[in-house]
C-alpha cells in the first residue's frame, strides 16, 4: 500500500488503491462484490486500519471497480462478477498516470496545522491555494466531507498544482454529510459561493470564520459549548 492505513477508517479513498494491489488482486482473480469487499476489509484490519464509515461500501466498491475497468485493470463478464486482467498496451498512458498519482509524496499542510475542532472518524475540510490567500478579508476555500483521510482526499482531487494546497480548517465529526450541508446551506444565505468555480465547493470565507460559523450552529443545535479540538 502507497498509503498508510494504520488508524485511518476504511473510505471511498482507499477501495481504489486496495483494488490496484496485485498481491491483494492478482491478474486473474475473479469475485463478486462481496468477495471483493470482504478481502479489503480483512486486509484493513491486518494492516492496523480502522472499519469502515461509508454508508453504502458496497456502492463505492462498484464506483471503484467500474473507474479501473476503464483503465483496463478489470473487466465485468457478467452481473456482479469482476475479473483483475493484466494491463494493456493499449492503456499505458493512463497507466502511468496512475502510477504517477500512486508515487506522489503525501500533500504537506503549508503553512501552519489547520483550526481542527471536533470529535469523531469523518471530517469536514476546507483548502486553498496561497496564491488566494489575501492580507485581509474572504477568500475562496473548497470545502467538502471525506471519511478517510483528509490528506488522501485532497490528493485525490486535486492531483499536481503549480503550489501546494492549504488545508484550513478541519471539523471532526460522525456527521459529515449533515455538517455540510449546514456550512455549504450557511455560506450561501451569506452570498459567499464562488459562481466562476469550478465545481459546486468553492467559497468565500476564512477558516477562523468557519470555525466561528461551526460554533454558532454547535450552540444552536445543543447548547453545547465550542467543539474540543481534536486530538
Amino acid at each position: 500500500m502507497a498509503t498508510n492505513v494504520k488508524n485511518l477508517p476504511l473510505g471511498r479513498e482507499l477501495f481504489r488503491e486496495y483494488l490496484l494491489n496485485e498481491k491483494l488482486f492478482p491478474p486473474g482473480y475473479v469475485g463478486s462484490r462481496e468477495e471483493f469487499l470482504s478481502r479489503i476489509e480483512e486486509e484493513h484490519e491486518r494492516l492496523g486500519g480502522l472499519h469502515s464509515k461509508v454508508k453504502y461500501p458496497l456502492g463505492s466498491l462498484r464506483k471503484a471497480l467500474a473507474q479501473l475497468r476503464d483503465l483496463g485493470y478489470y473487466e465485468n463478464p457478467t452481473t456482479n462478477s469482476w475479473r483483475r486482467i493484466a494491463v494493456t498496451t493499449e492503456h499505458a498512458t493512463q497507466n502511468q498516470i496512475l502510477v504517477n498519482y500512486r508515487k506522489a509524496p503525501p500533500l504537506a499542510v503549508d503553512p501552519s496545522k489547520p483550526i481542527t475542532v471536533g470529535k469523531g472518524g469523518e471530517a469536514i475540510y476546507a483548502w486553498y491555494l496561497p496564491q488566494y490567500l489575501k492580507d485581509v478579508g474572504h477568500f475562496p476555500m473548497k470545502i467538502g466531507k471525506t471519511s478517510s483521510s483528509v490528506e488522501v482526499r485532497i490528493t485525490e482531487q486535486v492531483g499536481y498544482l503549480p503550489e501546494k494546497p492549504v488545508i484550513g480548517f478541519v471539523l471532526c465529526t460522525d456527521h459529515s454529510n449533515e455538517w455540510e450541508r449546514l456550512l455549504h446551506t450557511v455560506l450561501k444565505l451569506m452570498h459567499r459561493s464562488c459562481p466562476s468555480a469550478v465545481g459546486t465547493e468553492w467559497y468565500e470565507t476564512t477558516p477562523e470564520e468557519l470555525a466561528e460559523i461551526v460554533h454558532q450552529l454547535q450552540a444552536l443545535i445543543s447548547n453545547d459549548h465550542e467543539p474540543e479540538p481534536a486530538e
